[in-house]
């Protein structure tokens, strides 16, 4: 293996002095290997996408003929700050690559305590030759943390199939300094406040299942939440699962009409348009009716707070990506889910964004996790991994794929997902 060793010299401009540096590339060292420029100062700018290919927006690098490509970037903070001062970090980088099929490159962070590189990720995450943005966060990070205040993440690729390009590289590190700042008490009878309210936290072990009784006895005994069907769900079931100290996120449809729901008789005709999947019993809903749907949506609110659930699922949230039967646009959807957070937190209830991928930039703020389904199968996970960045969690489901496909995938990127038959019923291989 022909060794690349590539280092930077990072100046460091905190956005906030007391609780966030971001470290941007001043200098690349070049060992082995090819790189297209000299001044890296476009690396501080996010402005490439899709398919563009603006050679002065992005740096090069290139394996030689016939080798592997390996380097070694270091990022550092030339700041009077000692390792024990940050907390977490996140790792940006929006990145081109041209066949994950046939060429690897891996991204890795050195854990000082163990002198070993972890994986923070791979281009199997990333569509073939399209520009994709990542974050990937690391919390307690002192072990990634040299006594220099280095940072060093290797990048490396199997074999000189092609090159990789990186338009925009930083390394955004949060303190544990803080201004003393009073902090008000949250108001106990405020259903808005998130911190009245509870919410799913990363990696916690976990069930789905929407069809068949389920039984306390077979789940896994460390199970802390349950995703069950509202309508199916009896509140005799959700209480013994209560009561062995299991949150409930109980979950409906918001963007289809359903014949056999038992309040099927709310909906107008004029609210409903061309049949999912050819199905007679459930048709696409008109949700530009944003006032209409309220009051529906919001009675199956008022029944999963009559039923004792802890959270709601929503599913059929993105009517603007099908062929409906309305003119839905982009930003109807966008009102839509926004009005259901609202009514969701409105009854402190947690609330979860099901799949509508391309709209999680605009609505992660609003909504406390994520579902998804089949993103490693549609090459779409990359786009969840701002909740994660979050700290909110992201749980998953594969059906088609192996657990060897995406499991590892998933656990790298501190994904909570699991292998489910289409049928969702009790059957469930979790990655972790």
């Amino acid at each position: 293996m022909l060794f690349f060793l590539a280092t930077l010299l990072l100046s460091c401009q905190p956005e906030n002095p007391n609780t966030e540096v971001s470290l941007n590339v001043k200098k690349i060292s070049v060992a082995s290997g090819e790189i297209n420029k000299t001044d890296f100062k476009s690396l501080n700018i996010k402005d490439q996408q899709d398919m563009e290919n603006n050679w002065d927006k992005y740096v090069e690098f290139t394996p030689k003929i016939y080798k592997t490509f390996e380097s070694t970037i270091t990022f550092h903070s030339e700041k009077n700050y000692k390792k024990e001062d940050f907390k977490s970090l996140i790792f940006k980088i929006n990145f081109f690559s041209a066949n994950r099929k046939y060429q690897t490159w891996n991204f890795a962070i050195l854990n000082t305590k163990t002198s070993s590189y972890e994986p923070l990720f791979n281009n199997t995450f990333v569509e073939n030759a399209k520009w994709s943005y990542l974050e990937f966060p690391k919390n307690d990070i002192q072990d990634y943390i040299n006594d220099k205040n280095d940072i060093l993440i290797k990048f490396d690729s199997d074999n000189d199939y092609d090159v990789a390009l990186i338009d925009f590289v930083t390394i955004n590190l949060e303190t544990k300094l803080q201004e003393t700042i009073p902090t008000p008490m949250p108001d106990p009878q405020d259903p808005t406040d998130p911190t009245t309210r509870w919410n799913p936290t990363i990696n916690q072990k976990w069930h789905i299942q929407y069809s068949g009784a389920i039984d306390l006895n077979s789940l896994n005994p460390n199970t802390e939440v349950v995703f069950l069907d509202l309508f199916k769900t009896s509140k005799e079931v959700i209480e013994t699962l209560k009561n062995n100290k299991i949150k409930i996120i109980c979950s409906f449809s918001v963007g289809t009409y359903e014949s056999f729901q038992a309040d099927a008789d709310e909906y107008h005709e004029t609210l409903l348009g061309n049949n999912l999947n050819d199905s007679p019993d459930i048709r696409w809903l008109d949700i530009r009716n944003l006032e209409t749907l309220r009051t529906i949506l919001g009675k199956r609110m008022d029944l999963a707070v009559e039923k004792k659930c802890d959270g709601i699922s929503p599913s059929y949230m993105e009517n603007f990506a099908f062929d409906t039967g309305f003119p839905i646009k982009y930003r109807d959807q966008l009102e839509f889910n926004l009005m259901l957070a609202e009514e969701a937190h409105d009854r402190s209830l947690s609330i979860g964004l099901h799949n509508d991928f391309d709209q999680i930039s605009e609505l992660k703020n609003s909504f406390d996790w994520a579902l998804s389904e089949r993103c490693f199968e549609f090459n779409k996970c990359n786009k969840l991994l701002p909740f994660v960045s979050d700290q909110k969690p992201v749980f998953g489901i594969e059906y088609n794929l192996s657990t060897e496909e995406f499991c590892p995938k998933a656990n790298v990127l501190n994904f909570d997902f699991v292998h489910k038959n289409v049928s969702m019923d009790a059957t469930s291989i979790p990655c972790r």
